[in-house]
C-alpha cells in the first residue's frame, strides 16, 4: 500500500496539492494504527481485571482459611453448613 501511495507516484505528473490517493493512504494508516491501539488498550484492561480478580480470589481463600483455623481448629468444615452467628 505504501508503494501504491508514495512509490508509484513517480510516473504521475507532479502536483502541489494532495490527491485522493494521498488521503486514502493516510486514512488507511490511521485506521490500522487505531486498530493496533484498540487491541493494546483492551489487552491492558483485560489483564488488569484478571489480576484484580485473582487477587480478590486469593484474599477470599486466605480469609476462609483463617476462619477455619481460628473458629474450627483447622478441621475442614463447609462454611455453607455453618449457621450464622447473631450478636
Amino acid at each position: 500500500m505504501t508503494t501504491l501511495g508514495f512509490g508509484g507516484r513517480s510516473a504521475w505528473p507532479a502536483v502541489s496539492y494532495a490527491t485522493a490517493l494521498d488521503y486514502f493512504v493516510i486514512l488507511c494508516f490511521a485506521f490500522v494504527f487505531a486498530a493496533v491501539l484498540e487491541f493494546a488498550c483492551i489487552n491492558f484492561m483485560e489483564r488488569a481485571v484478571n489480576k484484580r480478580r485473582k487477587k480478590l480470589e486469593d484474599l477470599k481463600r486466605q480469609i476462609q482459611e483463617r476462619i477455619m483455623v481460628c473458629c474450627y481448629g483447622g478441621d475442614f468444615v463447609d462454611l455453607h453448613d455453618v449457621a450464622p452467628v447473631h450478636l
